[in-house]
């Protein structure tokens, strides 16, 4: 028997001839290969199949492969392959294992998505003023209850290569407008954390019971505990429900803890959670969190059924085969759902005035997609998460003829998709299906309720595709003396974009901006390069055009809209609006 190598120190790798054109080599000097994942690779005669085994396997089953000098043989032709290309780049620190549950594994070396910035200063001093944020602010920084975006903007910044200087820069800017952090109220325990749901006041007796919480029974548990058991989620919790709530901040603040390993962050997530109102409760029903959670798709049963079944024929779609792309074409096609039949433009919560209305509505076409059972439907279902974030947010924002505008919720739909990841390696299969289902239920309500607007992936997919600030190239230098001939030239062609457009975000003081390019950007290094046609299968109108470029398209958009300000130029604003309504687009919305 071989002995098994520490995952966390690989040997110098070398790479073995592997003649089939099946599989990939992944190099342990490039890529973390816990033992977890070396647990769910096929055996030795069967490495070349098609499709990732998913049935365990005995540690010494393994041993001797592992013990070879860390380079892994991973089957190409599989959806698993796309699960297997994320970690790198929704984590910054070493992956967690848990060896009870399946992992969503560290990715194969990716070229493109490689894009070396943090230190260990950096990522030491954004969990320093993460620390800081937390003994000194509250979640909210007013009485509207806006989110404290501290550890938002210092963590996506430190994962972008910001110096620990810029950190305290960016602390500096936004922590002023803090609201400091109220004294513990009422001691919370296990037997009354669901009697102080709701409530700010009760943020940090929260938090310091979801802190001892970790420290005692593990991040794992604790969020399998309280956010996704039957439990936690009956009438009075509805914990997953306030969990996506409130534009899906608290998604967003438990994601940095879960890729960024800092368990009081993602304590601050659950208390964050904890005291948010469930707006979002009427799409996820207590039935949901049976014990016999449904894996495939059943048939409408409300007083709706009729016209979405005809919607459905007349797409010729089954509820067997519906992606999240199939679901919104069918949404576009049901006049009920139209803009200013759910809402009203002036509303000032027009997500809350949609479910109010339309919740049944909504409901019955969003549990037409369900995530089905194994490893394989969980990485097929998380890519149609992602591009329905880029296309319900980059082509419901534009329209023929008019400038870019970046809606501001439907943004937020983009930045949470990019904690799914490192939230998924958390969790068991039961509540990674969950977690799918709630973000895919939640982004389809935010576009419904921002008037259902029409998804121009046309003019998406005509924008730049190599955006660049509105600079003019540098020119050749000619020393003394020297020659036409003999001037060195700049290159003519197209460089990487993202280059770019990373260094002008980290140098603007809008931390939407920054997270949502940082989300753009590290999608576009899992799935940049698909082909023009990986969705024509499905029913929405123009998205056979789409392809890998349609990630840097949506940021260049997203650049212009809110300012390539370190560039010079003017920032922009995030549109509030709702550009599903017509005439929004008849006039400006901001004035110059």
């Amino acid at each position: 028997m071989c002995d098994d190598p520490p995952h966390s120190a690989f040997a110098e790798s070398k790479n073995y001839d592997v003649s089939s054109p099946r599989v990939i080599i992944v190099s342990s000097s490039s890529a973390l290969a816990p033992p977890d994942l070396l647990d769910s690779l096929p055996r030795s005669t069967s490495l070349f199949s098609p499709a990732l085994s998913t049935s365990p396997r005995r540690p010494s089953q393994l041993s001797c492969i592992r013990s070879r000098p860390t380079s892994y043989m991973i089957p190409r032709a599989s959806p698993a392959r796309r699960l297997f290309s994320l970690s790198r780049h929704f984590t910054t620190t070493t992956a967690r294992t848990m060896s009870s549950k399946p992992t969503i594994p560290p990715p194969p070396p990716r070229a493109a998505a490689y894009l070396p910035g943090p230190t260990a200063e950096s990522l030491a001093k954004a969990r320093e003023l993460a620390k800081r944020d937390a003994e000194e602010h509250h979640v909210f920084f007013n009485d509207k209850g806006f989110h404290n975006h501290l550890v938002h903007a210092t963590y996506a910044a430190a994962s972008l290569g910001a110096s620990p200087a810029l950190l305290e820069e960016i602390y500096a800017v936004h922590a002023p407008q803090q609201r400091p952090r109220l004294p513990v109220d009422t001691p919370i325990k296990r037997e009354n954390w669901k009697d102080h749901l709701g409530h700010e006041k009760h943020y940090s007796g929260q938090l310091e019971f979801f802190k001892s919480e970790i420290k005692e029974r593990g991040e794992g548990q604790v969020v399998e505990t309280y956010l996704f058991s039957e439990e936690a989620n009956d009438a009075k919790g509805r914990m997953l429900a306030r969990l996506v709530s409130g534009a899906v901040h608290p998604m967003i603040l438990l994601g940095y803890g879960a890729e960024f390993s800092d368990s009081l962050v993602l304590a601050e997530g659950l208390a964050s959670a904890a005291v948010h109102t469930p707006m979002v409760s009427p799409l996820l029903p207590p039935s949901l969190f049976s014990p016999s959670l449904r894996t495939s798709s059943a048939s409408p049963s409300s007083l709706a059924a009729a016209s979405l079944s005809a919607t459905l024929s007349s797409l010729s779609l089954t509820s067997s085969t519906l992606t999240t792309f199939d679901v919104l074409a069918a949404c576009l096609s049901d006049p009920s759902l139209a803009a200013g039949q759910v809402n009203k433009q002036t509303s000032e919560s027009k997500l809350n005035d949609a479910l109010r209305s339309s919740a049944e509505r909504i409901r019955e076409y969003a549990e037409l997609w369900v995530v089905g059972e194994g490893e394989e439907q969980v990485a097929a279902r998380l890519e149609e998460l992602a591009w329905m974030a880029l296309v319900v947010y980059a082509a419901g924002g534009g329209r023929a003829g008019k400038e870019f505008r970046a809606d501001f919720f439907l943004m937020h739909c983009v930045t949470s998709s990019h904690f799914l990841p490192p939230l998924l390696r958390l969790l068991s299969p039961r509540s990674q299906r969950l977690l799918l289902t709630a973000h895919f239920r939640v982004t389809l309500a935010y576009w419904i309720s921002r008037g259902r607007p029409p998804l121009a992936l046309d003019v998406l997919m005509s924008s730049s595709v190599s955006p660049s600030p509105p600079t003019s190239p540098p020119k050749a230098q000619r020393h003394s003396g020297e020659k036409d001939e003999e001037c060195v030239q700049p290159l003519k062609g197209e460089v990487n974009p993202w280059f770019g457009i990373l260094q002008s975000a980290l140098r603007q003081d809008d931390e939407h901006l920054l997270k949502t390019v940082r989300s753009l950007s590290q999608w576009a290094g899992v799935y940049g390069d698909a082909p023009r046609g990986r969705w024509a299968h499905t029913r929405l109108p123009g998205a056979g055009e789409l392809d890998g470029t349609a990630w840097v398209r949506a940021a260049g958009l997203t650049m212009d809209a809110i300012g390539w300000v370190r560039e010079g130029q003017r920032a922009g604003k995030w549109s509030h609006a709702g550009l599903g309504w017509d005439e929004v687009w008849e006039k400006r919305e901001f004035d110059d």
